[in-house]
């Protein structure tokens, strides 16, 4: 039995190396981790977006209750919270150059307001709930996403009211069964979840229920100049909103606002990279590590860092390293929805009527965000 003795201890001082290892990964993941700060609690309802004000301490939030709260983090003070909606709020936009944020609603309508909360236009052009709101770059334009299966452009006029510049169709119906008592009722579904603009203004994209993204440019809005395919839906038979949500393929896109690159989540768990470096082709690349749909995708002002969340109630941080996304520090456990970066802090909501703060632990998000933000 002596004779085995050598061998046993190689085994246990190898077996001693590799927990030292995952221990000190470990200990890498969390120090580079984001670790939760503030929790406020002003929503009496789930929290749908979250969005924060470029170089201030300005949160505005929103969700089921119907009600945007604009919140001083510096001050842990509720500046104010604005009535104006009467159904549950799916969405905000910020506009840096116009000082100004959008909202869109169950209600189907679109309200844009300034920074201070006064109400300056009510937008009534669609015929269902709007899902999604998006100010381009340049300021110069708004788009809207709604369950009537258009996304329809608007142009600002300043402080006259903005004006329909084209109302886009052309995602497909898509078959959806839902279960009443004791029969099957066949529904075609036909909304657009997401819009979002490039980095200088001259695409659009729209993602929908029928697993497509639509690419639309400035010079032509009657026809999309490409259409991207590559996720794939799976849940079939909704019974709880959570599940009639899980139906609605594309949940988020979001374009760089440094590089010529789109990200996708969708309700299929995944999260697909898209490119122009190969006019929009195929996914570059389809990250993992999501265990049930993603809810929002927002970037860093730097465009190099961007993060995800899930229904499955995680936030993950990515990072682009010589052109590839990979992953950034451990997930963020126990809110589902509504995450925005702005570099140094993330802001988070989810279905707990809560928004959380997040402070960036990794001095190397920080500083790169910092500088390139200027």
């Amino acid at each position: 039995m002596l004779q085995h003795l050598p061998n046993l201890h190689n085994n246990l001082r190898d077996a001693m190396k590799i927990d030292r290892r995952k221990k000190a990964a470990q200990q890498q993941n969390e120090k580079d981790s984001p670790a939760p700060m503030l929790l406020s609690s002003v929503h009496n309802g789930g929290v749908r977006s979250v969005l924060w004000v470029p170089e201030s301490d300005i949160i505005i939030s929103a969700g089921d209750e119907g009600i945007i709260h604009i919140v001083d983090i510096k001050t842990a003070t509720l500046k104010a919270s604005l009535a104006g909606h009467s159904g549950r709020i799916w969405g905000l936009a910020y506009s840096k150059g116009l000082r100004c944020f959008a909202s869109c609603s169950k209600d189907s309508s679109v309200m844009i307001w300034s920074e201070e909360g006064k109400l300056l236009h009510k937008l009534q052009e669609h015929k269902d709930e709007v899902n999604s709101v998006a100010f381009s770059p340049d300021g110069k334009f708004l788009a809207s996403a709604s369950d009537d299966c258009t996304a329809i452009v608007w142009k600002l006029n300043g402080t006259e009211p903005p004006s329909m510049v084209s109302k886009l169709e052309g995602h497909k119906g898509w078959i959806r069964f839902e279960q009443q008592l004791l029969f099957q009722q066949q529904l075609t579904v036909t909304s657009i979840r997401s819009v979002a603009w490039n980095k200088d203004s001259s695409i659009l994209a729209t993602g929908s229920g029928d697993h497509s993204i639509r690419l639309w440019k400035l010079q032509n809005w009657k026809t999309p100049a490409k259409v991207l395919l590559g996720h794939q839906s799976g849940v079939r038979y909704p019974q709880t909103l959570c599940q009639r949500d899980s139906l609605r393929g594309y949940r988020s896109l979001a374009f760089s606002p440094s590089q010529n690159v789109l990200i996708s989540g969708s309700f299929d768990a995944h999260i697909m990279v898209w490119s122009e470096d190969n006019d929009w082709a195929t996914p570059r690349q389809t990250l993992s590590g999501h265990k049930a749909g993603i809810w929002c995708i927002s970037f860093s002002p730097s465009g190099l860092q961007f993060a995800s969340a899930g229904f499955d109630n995680v936030i993950r941080l990515w990072e682009f390293h010589e052109g590839h996304a990979r992953t950034k520090g451990s997930p963020l456990q126990g809110h589902t929805r509504a995450v925005s970066p702005d570099g140094l802090m993330i802001a988070s909501g989810s279905d707990d009527e809560t928004v959380r703060l997040w402070k960036m632990r990794s001095k190397s998000i920080a500083a790169a965000s910092k500088s390139d933000s200027g």
